[in-house]
């Protein structure tokens, strides 16, 4: 029961560490040209939970690759939802800014429900019942809403 929460805290602890140790390469102006080794070791961490606990490694990718990015931006005194203009992804969401914030808004809420199942029990169950439906369109119109209200301050 409670080891959702202890691969939660984990995955928080290594996207901050990851964050910590770009931004120190990329505020002394050491620019990450390759990222390789990078790719190599956020993949070993993942598999490493993905191999103990499946639904908790896809739980640690989507809270990474939800505040990663965020964070390290936040570690550069930059916007929060900044984006770059070099990197392929990054161009690409210059040009879908709500895909982007309602990407990254459902890849942390689905994380946070993956590593707190057992917690919630039953309820998470229902979601993916017979109201899945329903509830994906609630889910919608309220990121929908947020990621209007996001849009006017960013």
């Amino acid at each position: 029961m409670i080891y959702g929460v202890l691969y939660l805290l984990v995955t928080m602890y290594f996207t901050t560490w990851c964050v910590v140790v770009d931004a120190e390469h990329i505020n002394k102006k050491q620019y990450i040209e390759n990222h390789r080794s990078r790719w190599f070791m956020r993949s070993a961490f993942f598999l490493a939970i993905g191999i103990s606990h499946p639904f908790y490694g896809i739980a640690s990718v989507l809270f990474f690759s939800a505040l990663f990015d965020q964070l390290l931006n936040k570690a550069r005194a930059l916007s929060f939802w900044y984006l770059g203009a070099t990197a392929k992804w990054d161009i690409f969401f210059l040009k879908h800014k709500r895909l982007y914030i309602t990407t990254k808004l459902l890849s942390i809420i689905f994380a946070i429900l993956i590593f707190l199942s057992p917690i919630i029990g039953d309820n998470i169950l229902e979601l993916f019942k017979h109201k899945t439906i329903q509830y994906l369109i609630n889910l919608n119109s309220i990121i929908k809403e947020i990621v209007e209200k996001l849009t006017i301050y960013y």
